[in-house]
């Protein structure tokens, strides 16, 4: 004991530095295991025993982002040290970095709750919206709040205790920081293969479920706000169209994508409203076993072009954005904005329909800030958000005005619009859980779930109400659509993604057609540019008036997941070997295990060929190559 007690005195300054280190590393771990606990409907596969080994296989992830929050620290403490004499400091040197880290990882935890991925690059827009996300956060999880703000305090008053610097010989402060600098440099290293570590290596796990739980939250926003502009291809270097069946799968689903571009005729105002968060299971013509939530869109829904499902094409809503407006897959586990992928020029829906004479813009009710900036790169001429709502009748939620607001500040822009034009409205009442005063929680607000299906059921009344007031006072034809940009969270991969579609026109131009199946995001572009006699051969998806076969892929966690009729299947894109299979019932969704078949080989090669070959071509700017068959003989 007495052995201790002097090497502590001698060696104070690296025994607190090396204690730091494993007490935040031990605080990432503990936030984890709380993730697992609050979030477990995304780990649902996950034993206690592999939710344990995906925790302590990321321990790599903890220590890294430990060394880097308190390096600050160490070399300041070691430069007041050697330079000006300090002879001892304070514990809240270390423990500003703590309280700073339980903010990050905490609404790293918000987010991953309502989106099922960490924060990443997107960072940076987090940052933008401090303000919102900060009111939603103490509205809808108060709890977490307060514990992190009680963890702070706590950190804060231990932070009193002084240690002393023993300045005896170079060993006593030099070698305890130079120590401390090589095994920092080891663990934010990672490996020899990643300098340094990606976030990208969880995936090497071999579970999406684990993946997401073995990265550390505060490292991955780290590493993306750092990083986020440099985006780089996840399959980067994959040799997948080098492979003969690859190749003809590949050239299967191009060739509908041939032909020149022929720009619409049909003239016809379009409004498409990106139904912010809205989730396919709580619809009932989507999930027949969800209750009567949305009872205005289930009744539309029996107009027009309807489907079974619809998947997403990301989690955020520039990502829906992109997949609806450019037809196009987003770069995997991320978006376009604000990375180098904004370089590019896309040409999509809005660009298209703007060349052809329609005046394009978008609404939002909440501010504009990225979706808005990134509406415009896509074509958009205008782009109004909460600053530009001058009159309001409802008290607004911390994103912005609820959604009766925003629909008629729209109605009463159209009014005095030029025929024809298309108006890309994002919904703002379900990106919180609030409703104006007097207003009933119709499904109870205790818990979050009952919040979110009472605010949602609020929002379905509002939209219903805009069709039927937009068809009373604008007299021209309006090509409707009405799809989710995301969902807000969900119990299984398939739920994370499926979302609501419906498209009608008010003046009966649109038939009838149920289109059985799942389908994908990037349907939408080609099935509005079909209806109004065009035809785009870079739009990645297909016209629903048309398709002889459904097809729908998501992305999660290093997951691939592709649809085709009623096959799934699942394959992990960083070591593609295992395959998993699914079928497909409407009443029990993808739930049911089976063997894979030799069509489901067949999809896996549609799904390694499609995603390979569209990638490339988002990742060099070439975007409106799609459907090039080049690919063939190596030149691409």
């Amino acid at each position: 004991m007495n052995y201790l007690k002097r090497f502590y005195q001698e060696y104070s300054y690296m025994v607190g530095a090396f204690l730091a280190l494993i007490l935040l590393t031990s605080v990432g771990i503990i936030l984890k295991l709380t993730l697992r606990v609050v979030c477990s409907s995304y780990f649902q596969g996950l034993s206690a025993s592999d939710s344990l080994y995906a925790v302590f296989w990321g321990v790599r992830f903890d220590l890294a982002i430990s060394v880097l929050f308190l390096a600050p620290s160490v070399l300041m403490i070691y430069f007041l040290a050697r330079f000006f004499k300090m002879t001892s400091f304070r514990l809240w040197w270390f423990t500003i970095p703590f309280s700073f880290f339980i903010f990050i990882q905490g609404g790293d935890g918000i987010y991953f709750e309502n989106t099922g991925k960490h924060v990443g690059y997107e960072i940076r827009q987090t940052i933008a919206d401090f303000h919102e996300l900060l009111a939603t956060a103490i509205s809808g999880y108060t709890l977490l709040v307060l514990c992190s703000v009680i963890a702070a305090i706590i950190f804060f008053l231990l932070g009193k205790k002084r240690i002393t610097i023993n300045y005896n010989s170079w060993a006593h402060l030099d070698l305890p920081v130079l120590l401390w600098l090589i095994l920092g440099f080891l663990l934010v290293r990672g490996s020899f293969s990643d300098t340094p570590m990606t976030p990208n290596m969880a995936y090497r796990i071999g579970s999406t479920e684990q993946s997401k739980l073995a990265l550390n939250g505060a490292y991955s926003a780290l590493y993306g706000a750092i990083n986020g502009q440099q985006k780089k291809s996840l399959i980067e270097g994959n040799n997948w169209l080098k492979e003969e069946q690859n190749i003809k799968s590949l050239t299967d689903i191009l060739n509908v994508h041939q032909g020149r571009y022929i720009p619409p005729v049909k003239k016809m105002n379009i409004v498409i409203v990106l139904l912010e968060s809205w989730s396919g299971q709580f619809v009932h013509s989507v999930n027949p076993e969800s209750e009567n939530i949305t009872p205005k869109f289930d009744k539309l829904n029996q107009d027009g072009i309807s489907v079974d499902g619809m998947l997403a094409g990301g989690v955020r809503t520039h990502e829906g954005m992109f997949s609806i407006l450019c037809s196009y897959q987003n770069p995997l586990g991320g978006g376009v904005p604000e990375t180098s992928l904004q370089q590019y020029s896309y040409n999509c829906l809005p660009s298209l329909l703007r060349e052809a004479g329609w005046k394009t813009s978008i609404f939002q009710g909440s501010h504009t800030k990225m979706v808005g900036d990134f509406a415009l790169q896509l074509g958009a001429e205008k782009s109004y958000g909460k600053l530009d709502i001058t009159e309001h009748n409802l008290p607004p939620n911390y994103w912005g005005y609820q959604d009766p607001d925003l629909y008629d500040f729209v109605i009463k822009h159209a009014e005095t619009e030029k025929f024809p034009f298309l108006y890309i409205i994002n919904t703002t009442t379900t990106h919180d859980l609030v409703l104006p005063p007097n207003e009933k929680w119709v499904f109870g607000n205790g818990s979050l779930l009952q919040k979110r299906k009472s605010v949602l059921n609020y929002a379905d009344k509002a939209l219903g109400d805009f069709v039927n007031k937009w068809k009373e006072n604008i007299s021209k034809p309006t090509l409707f659509v009405l799809v989710a940009d995301h969902t807000a969270g969900g119990s299984d991969p398939i739920n994370q993604f499926t979302i609501p579609f419906l498209m009608f026109a008010s003046d009966g131009s649109v038939r009838k057609q149920h289109v059985s199946g799942i389908v994908s995001q990037r349907d939408i572009a080609p099935t509005v540019i079909q209806h109004l006699g065009g035809f785009v051969p870079w739009f990645s998806g297909n016209a629903l008036q048309t398709t002889k076969h459904t097809e729908a892929d998501f992305f999660t966690g290093g997951i691939m997941g592709w649809v085709y009729d009623n096959h799934l299947i699942k394959l992990n894109l960083i070591t593609p070997n295992k395959l998993e299979c699914q079928y497909w019932e409407k009443s029990l969704m993808f739930s049911r295990n089976v063997d894979c078949t030799k069509l489901d080989e067949k999809i896996k090669s549609r799904l390694l060929a499609f995603t390979s070959y569209s990638q490339k071509l988002l990742f060099s700017g070439k975007t409106r190559n799609f459907g090039d068959m080049s690919f063939r003989d190596g030149s691409k």
